[in-house]
């Protein structure tokens, strides 16, 4: 036999070989996979403190604007509102801050928030008396205006919104963030990550917010940044805490009722537990059920116990009088040019000349209930984070819409809780036309303030906004025949939004309005955002109504399946 036929192949050592080689292969991408969340989490921090400094220099830069009532006496304007509220509630005792008194005229900016605005206000006045007692002097320091003061005051207003609303806004968006980049790890999809931080930057860059704070000078940042947190609280199952924060918020400011109805629901959903309807683990979910509401009415009660014990001795009266300084309906159904129906309907019918105050407030409580019933409904049967935030927006701007007495800044308590709708997908185009207009409805405030330079800012948001969000979109819109007819629309109507609304603006800063029609541009102004505002408005109600029927349908056929099943 020959030497070849005693050769035999042993494959052993070289499949062995190939065995490793595969298992370093899947080390080598492991560890890309690694380098590659890493570096993206690299990236996601380094957007964040890029919008995070943005938002501090927007700020900054709105604290140096003039604001109404500069050097304008005898009122001054909303600057010396809230530095006499803290001259107000350092000098006098608590039983006389809403007291018509020589000390404490209510005719001069009046203490007409609730009692936890008063205990800030005595909070920031303390901390003056350490810097310049003189700025807090009762009486003699009406008026102040000093270039000291004025520092103090808008620190006092970047410190609280950097500390308390900034971090309650980002938290609600990252965390919506974190639950899409859960579903789309298996994926690896980088543009869903880099839009979501670019939610995060268009919400903190929103100038409406900035600019009546920082500029106009207000702490509205305060009840909203306690409205998020406890909206927070309620996404993540802490309802205590949530009621806690909420009764904070309202006791702040009390246009935070237009979020309560929403938030009561949540609650009173969430904490109802549901069973089969054998009979003892029924009686046991309603004895729980109850005891969870209980628990949940002793936070709201004992809450506002504490902030209002100064006010509810019964023979003083002082609760009533503080009631009647929250809700003066002695003011009148609007004032102002404000984009609502009140005012702008009044534009044919006078209702102030031909309905007494009383009729009127039976009817704006009517129909702001009747505007809310359908996203309340649907927040009752499916009580979850996105149907939350829905009913938040839509109820509130149910109230701007309809309710009494309102002012043009409470726009904002629609735009925040919208704000969070932009991680939304099949919400993000709408709620962005809707907080264009938001922006220049609030431009004959920016007028008043004498800050018409603001408008440029305005202006320039909503192409920022848009570069932010539909970065993604537009690499996506192109690869249907639908899509790209669908992203014509929604570029149609951005254009069709924004050229009216900056057009009127623009009018009214540079065109004098006829003799006649004094308030021409202001009216304007209201009735083309009016008519945007009822648009969204019903956008959110019919798409809320039609996702929470279609998933009703959908458990109602599967429940059918399942009971034919079992039948056979």
């Amino acid at each position: 036999m020959s030497k070849a036929a005693d050769f035999k192949f042993i494959p052993s050592k070289p499949a062995q070989s190939f065995g490793r080689f595969g298992k370093s292969k899947d080390q080598l991408g492991e560890c890309a996979r690694l380098a590659t969340e890493n570096g993206q989490l690299v990236d996601d921090r380094a957007a964040l403190g890029l919008f995070l400094a943005l938002f501090m220099l927007l700020q900054a830069v709105l604290s140096v604007a003039n604001y109404s009532g500069y050097q304008s006496p005898p009122m001054f304007g909303d600057f010396e509102a809230q530095r006499h509220w803290m001259e107000i509630a350092v000098n006098l005792p608590p039983k006389d801050w809403y007291v018509n008194s020589s000390a404490n005229d209510l005719n001069y900016w009046g203490l007409d928030y609730p009692p936890l605005t008063a205990y800030h206000s005595w909070l920031l006045g303390r901390i003056a008396i350490l810097v310049e007692p003189s700025w807090v002097q009762l009486g003699d320091s009406r008026g102040s205006e000093g270039p000291r003061l004025k520092l103090f005051m808008r620190l006092s207003v970047v410190v609280t919104m950097s500390a308390l609303f900034a971090p309650a806004l980002v938290q609600l968006l990252c965390r919506q963030r974190t639950e899409e980049g859960r579903e789309d790890k298996m994926s690896n999809n980088r543009d869903k990550s880099t839009t979501a931080f670019g939610v995060v930057g268009a919400a903190l860059l929103f100038p409406g917010l900035l600019f009546v704070d920082c500029a106009h000078c207000q702490y509205n940042h305060c009840s909203l940044g306690l409205f998020l947190w406890a909206v927070a609280s309620l996404e993540k199952g802490r309802l205590a805490a949530a009621a806690f924060l909420f009764v904070l918020a309202l006791n702040h400011k009390q246009m935070e009722l237009y979020h309560a109805m929403p938030i009561a629901v949540f609650m009173f959903t969430r904490s109802i537990v549901h069973t089969d309807k054998r009979r003892p683990l029924l009686c046991s979910a309603i004895g729980q059920s109850l005891l969870n509401l209980l628990a949940l009415a002793s936070v709201v009660a004992v809450t506002f116990a504490v902030l209002w014990s100064p006010f509810l001795w019964p023979e003083s009266g002082l609760a009533l009088q503080v009631l009647r300084r929250l809700f003066p309906f002695h003011r009148g159904l609007f004032e102002d040019k404000v984009a609502n129906f009140w005012c702008c309907a009044s534009v044919l019918v006078k209702f102030k000349q031909i309905y007494s105050t009383a009729v009127l407030v039976k009817a704006s409580t009517l129909l702001v209930l009747f505007a809310c019933v359908p996203s309340l409904i649907c927040l009752c049967y499916r009580p979850n984070a996105s149907n939350l935030r829905v009913a938040l927006t839509s109820n509130a701007l149910a109230f701007f819409l309809f309710s009494f007495q309102v002012h043009e800044k409470s726009i904002l308590l629609a735009t925040i809780p919208a704000l969070l709708l932009l991680t939304d997908e099949r919400l993000r185009r709408p709620t962005a036309l809707f907080l264009n207009v938001s922006l220049f409805s609030l431009y004959p405030l920016c007028l008043k303030d004498g800050v018409a330079e603001v408008l440029l800012l305005f202006f320039a948001y909503p192409f920022v906004l848009r570069l932010l969000l539909n970065s993604q979109c537009h690499q996506t819109d192109a690869s249907s025949n639908s899509d790209g007819r669908r992203h014509l629309l929604h570029s149609t109507l951005f254009w069709a939004t924004l050229v009216p609304s900056f057009a009127i603006c623009v009018f009214q800063l540079l065109v004098r309005p006829p003799a006649r029609l004094p308030h021409l541009f202001p009216m304007l102004n209201a009735l083309f955002s009016f008519g945007v505002f009822v648009v969204y408005w019903l956008y959110l109600n019919i798409r809320m109504v039609v996702w929470n029927w279609t998933v009703f349908i959908e458990q109602k056929g599967r429940k059918t399946v399942e009971n034919k099943r079992k039948r056979q």
